[in-house]
């Protein structure tokens, strides 16, 4: 193995524990979604997002065109990016709209996510 195909294995690597880790951190804040339904009286509303998944399905892509090497990896970390992008506006927007609504409780368990 070159010294090119560990380095590009360990950050292969890497991604994928970022990712596993990020999965555990999307659970929190779903959970935290379901107690913002809850508090405004709609605790069975599905939580889905059209253009998260719409970047998800980009990643997919990504990963059945492209193999293991250094521009994969840097593409997948280019799509999750987007997606950590897209999560800070809609949680900051959410944040806005509670406030403005005067629901500090709400907006107070959306700060938590932004956190």
């Amino acid at each position: 193995m070159k010294t090119n195909d560990k380095n590009s294995y360990r950050t292969a690597e890497k991604i994928k524990n970022a990712i596993e880790e990020h999965i555990i951190v999307t659970e929190r804040q779903i959970e935290r979604l379901q107690k913002v339904f809850k508090l405004l009286g709609d605790s069975d509303r599905e939580i889905k997002c059209s253009a998260i998944e719409s970047l998800i399905e980009e990643n997919n892509r990504i990963l059945e065109e492209t193999q293991p090497r250094a521009i994969r990896d840097a593409a997948i970390i280019s799509s999750w990016q987007k997606i950590e992008h897209s999560e800070i506006a809609f949680y900051r927007t959410l944040v806005a709209f509670a406030k403005t609504l005067g629901e500090k409780g709400v907006a107070k368990l959306l700060e938590q996510t932004l956190k």
